[in-house]
């Protein structure tokens, strides 16, 4: 029972506390491009589609609007998601920066 006993407080382990976070996500888009282990989020910039939702040119280039860890399991899939600027953005897969919101709505192509 002694060595079960000195064994937890060797470890010194508290089962509660939070799994780290990446340091990736608070770099900055020119820091996060230089840093082995982190790739830029990359997204279009949505428009207006003049029926009060977004859609997006898929043809236009996407812009840098954060930073993620390589590690991050990202989905194929396309997401909206809007900057805490409120700026909207859709994406290319399921990995948004930690601080845009993800949207609810289906962006379309514009003029298609």
């Amino acid at each position: 029972m002694r060595w079960i006993v000195a064994l937890g407080l060797l470890c010194g382990c508290d089962e509660s506390e939070p799994e780290p976070t990446s340091d990736c996500d608070v770099l900055s888009l020119e820091t996060c491009a230089e840093t082995s282990g982190c790739w830029l989020i990359e997204a279009w910039e949505a428009q207006d589609d003049g029926a009060g939702g977004i859609c997006v040119d898929y043809a236009s280039p996407r812009v840098a609007v954060g930073c993620s860890s390589e590690d991050v399991d990202c989905s194929d899939v396309i997401v909206p998601g809007t900057s805490p600027e409120g700026v909207s953005y859709v994406f290319s897969n399921s990995c948004l920066p930690a601080d845009f919101t993800e949207g609810d709505s289906y962006a379309a192509e514009c003029g298609g």
